[in-house]
């Protein structure tokens, strides 16, 4: 997994490489707050040994609401997660 992040220090895209014959890309768009989230799927063509593309999935985010976190002062510490994007 390849991640690469812009400017400000967010997540712009990140590469996924499962096996050699399927890949995918994601890519993150930002307003405020996350907008979407899109995906690009490929597949290895044995014949041309080329990636094609197979289709894209589109995740779009909204209505989030800016209050505080009441939880943030219970000590636990953001480090110890591990995150996935999927």
């Amino acid at each position: 997994m390849n991640f690469e992040y812009d400017q400000r220090g967010l997540l712009f895209k990140i590469e996924k490489n499962n096996n050699p014959y399927n890949k995918s890309e994601s890519t993150y768009y930002f307003n405020t707050n996350l907008d979407s989230i899109v995906t690009k799927k490929h597949y290895l063509d044995y014949f041309s040994n080329n990636y094609e593309y197979s289709g894209k999935t589109v995740e779009v985010f909204n209505n989030y609401d800016t209050s505080a976190n009441p939880l943030t002062h219970l000590g636990v510490f953001n480090e110890l997660f591990y995150r996935f994007f999927l």
